[in-house]
Parts: structure tokens; sequence; C-alpha cells
């Protein structure tokens, strides 16, 4: 389920919990801490309840020294999950070896992480599972003789792991599921749905979409867009529901995305621009919705372009996202290598630049499908007088896999070539390759 090539962003989720919010919330209630404390006063009170040996008390607190806003003592927070861990408490046993797997430093940080995480699964805890099965699918970790990573998820997805049946669940959307039954699959969907797990309604939605059942799908959507669910609205929008109450949590997100500058911020902007695109058109929105689009443009998310250039010509920004939406990945790409034709034409003093004729999809590596991330390729290349892409050469690149999957389409590409006095010439060309997984 997760690659060696996906291994950077799998660290990265492996260093904190998936569900720390919904983790830490639930301790709390079980602690039943008195109502109106403050974060100082709750802290106070976990910590006097940690010294009686509540080890549930001292989970909770060393999480939020951990992980928590602001953090705090991280130290002495491993010190009150540790002591958790060796009084039984099995979610503990799971985040300490959680802990130790993060710090490449520690001696011997590996082999006592492993015995806790196994110590986490034997007790029934689903995380020591899911942490246990992801750091054997990176390498960090060997699986023992005769047993293999994914039979570790699995028994993390069947023990209600969230995080494990996410991955099963995108692999069986993606067309990429090996490890696991359609049957769990759609069983452990439906669970996590049901479960109030906010992206889990969005998948169980979409499974029910691709089923054709649209009033069930919908009504899913409705559920998850009203908690919040960027993508969620999205589909409730391809629907053409634009109710402004539903679809409100998420403007609101990501207007907080695109103003404070998140990493996910191109996606965001054209995801608010097509969000607004449903919503009752003033000048401000229109303009708001352009503006929008031309910052992801520039970015590099070509598609959000096209969609400007479709406004400006006179659709209406609902008319332009469908129109964008319905041009095929080989049509963008297509336009993407002419845009900058005329300028690289002038430049070299031809008659006209090449054109092209057969514009290969690049294919979205299989290897990095786990880890979700986008990223665009810049490579320059030569067109012969035949018409082929020779000499393809990486200027710049997001990843490996990125760099490998567009030189593999960008050979296959053919043109027109340019001309000069009347003749094909050879021609020096740069073109920017973007990957994004659609979700």
């Amino acid at each position: 389920m997760i690659s060696p090539e996906s291994a950077k962003h799998v660290r990265t989720q492996m260093l904190r919990p998936t569900d720390f919010a919904k983790l830490t919330a639930e301790l709390k209630r079980k602690q039943a801490l008195a109502s109106g404390l403050d974060e100082g006063a709750e802290r106070v009170e976990l910590e006097k309840r940690a010294l009686t040996g509540d080890a549930d008390a001292a989970l909770t607190l060393g999480l939020l020294l951990r992980y928590g806003e602001g953090a705090g003592n991280r130290a002495h927070g491993e010190r009150l999950i540790t002591a958790a861990a060796e009084a039984g408490n099995a979610r503990a046993m799971a985040e300490l070896g959680r802990i130790l797997l993060a710090d490449e430093t520690r001696a011997g940080g590996p082999e006592a992480a492993e015995r806790w995480l196994r110590q986490a699964w034997a007790a029934g805890e689903s995380e020591g599972a899911f942490v246990l099965a992801s750091a054997q699918s990176i390498g960090i970790l060997e699986p023992a003789t005769g047993a293999q990573a994914s039979d570790l998820m699995v028994a993390a997805a069947e023990l209600g792991n969230a995080s494990a049946r996410r991955l099963f669940i995108r692999a069986e959307k993606d067309g990429i599921l090996e490890d696991a039954t359609l049957e769990q699959v759609a069983r452990w969907s439906e669970e996590l749905a049901t479960s109030g797990d906010l992206e889990g309604m969005e998948l169980w939605a979409r499974r029910l979409k691709k089923a054709g059942d649209d009033d069930a799908a919908i009504e899913w959507f409705r559920r998850a867009a009203t908690e919040g669910s960027v993508l969620s609205a999205l589909a409730l929008a391809s629907y053409g529901i634009g109710d402004a109450s539903v679809q409100l949590g998420a403007i609101n997100h990501l207007r907080t995305e695109v103003e404070a500058g998140a990493v996910e911020g191109v996606a965001a902007r054209n995801s608010l621009a097509f969000l607004l695109a449903f919503q009752p058109q003033t000048e401000a929105t229109h303009n708001e919705i352009l503006s929008l689009l031309r910052e992801a443009g520039a970015a590099r998310h070509y598609r959000s372009s096209l969609t400007a250039d479709f406004i400006e010509a006179g659709a209406s920004p609902k008319e332009a996202f469908h129109q964008a939406l319905a041009l095929s990945d080989e049509e963008i790409y297509r336009r993407i290598a002419e845009a900058g034709n005329d300028d690289q034409a002038k430049q070299a003093g031809l008659d006209s630049a090449p054109v092209v004729i057969d514009a290969a999809k690049p294919t979205y590596p299989a290897e990095l499908v786990a880890s979700q991330i986008d990223g665009t390729v810049r490579v320059q290349f030569l067109v012969g007088e035949d018409g082929s892409a020779v000499d393809l050469r990486v200027v710049s690149s997001d990843h490996p896999a990125f760099s490998a999957a567009a030189v593999e389409a960008l050979a296959r590409w053919r043109f027109r070539p340019g001309t000069k006095d009347g003749k094909p010439v050879f021609t020096r060309m740069q073109i920017d390759i973007p990957f994004h997984l659609r979700k």
C-alpha cells in the first residue's frame, strides 16, 4: 500500500497521530474534566491525575505537550507517554513506538519501537498495527519472517484504524487494490463514514456516486460539506447544488488557506473560485473568481488559466469551469506546449514554431498514489526535423518519479516541426508538465 518512493511523505505522516484532535477530545471526555477550565488549568489537573498513576491522564497530557497547539515540554510529554505505556495503556504503547521511530538519532530506537508497537497490536490497538505496517512498508523496520507489511495493514483496518482504511479505500478507487477484498473495502468505507470521519464520509459518497446512487451520494456529500469538507462541497457544486449555507464552511476554510499562504494554496485558489462560481454572481464575486484563477495559473495550474481565459472571452464562471473540465488532459498539454511557442519562434528567428500534433498524457506515478502529492517537471528538448522530441533534459522537478513519467511521455509526443526559410529545422523548446492526482 505504501512504496519506498513515498517514504518521505509517509515519514511526515508518522510524525504525529493522524487522529490527534479526535483522540485528545475523546481522552478529555473520558477524564470528565470540570467545564470552564482553560488550557492551563486543564493541564494542571491532568498532571495531578498522572502523578497518581492515571495512565489515561498521562497519555492525554503527554500528547498535548508533544503535539498540541503551542506544544510545550516535549521531553516531559514523552516521559508521560512512556509512563502510560509501561502502565499497560495500549494507545500509549503505539504512541511511544511512533516517537521512537521519529527520532532517527536514538540508539536502539527502531528495535524498541517495534517491541512497543507489537505490544500495542497484541493488545488490540489498531494504531500499533498501522504504524508498524507503515514502518515496514517504507523500510524503517523489517517484517517478521514469512510475514508481509500488507497483512499488518489489513489487520489495522479490521481493527478499525481510520488511516489504514483510507489507504485501502483510495487504492480501490484508483484501481490499484491488491491486499484486501472489494467486500472488505466496501464494509470499511461504510463504517468509516457512519463513524463520523470527515474524509470517510466524502469517500463513501464518491463510492455511492460511482454505483449510480446519486440521491444517497448527495446526502453524504451534504453531511461532509456541512462539517467543512471542501471536496464534498465541490462535489455538490458538480451536481449543480450551490446552497451557500451548505458550502459556507468549505468556502471559509479555503479563504483561510489562501490568506495564510498554505502549501495547498494553488489548489485552494482554484477550488474556491469553483465554489464561488456556483454562488450568486456580483461584480465583486466575478472579479474575485478571475483573480483567484489567474493567481493559480501563475503557479502553473494551467486549467485555472484556461478557465480564466474562457471567462474573459464572455463565458459565465460556471460555464467556463464546465468548458475547462471538458478539455482532455491531452488537450491541456497541447495548449501548454503552444503557450510560449510564438516567443520562442521569434527568439530563434523561425518562420513558424513547432505545433503539437499528438500529446501523450504523462501517467501519474503509481508509487506516489498513496502520498497524494502534486508536482511539476520542467523539461527542455529538441523538436527534430521529423517532428520527434529528442535530447530531453529535466531542468527542475518536484519528484524523481514525476521526472521519469514526464520524459517517458514527451518522448512519444509528435510535432509539426518549426520552419526557417521554408524548411523544417531543429527547434529547442521548454515545457512545464504538471501532475495532479484527481481525487
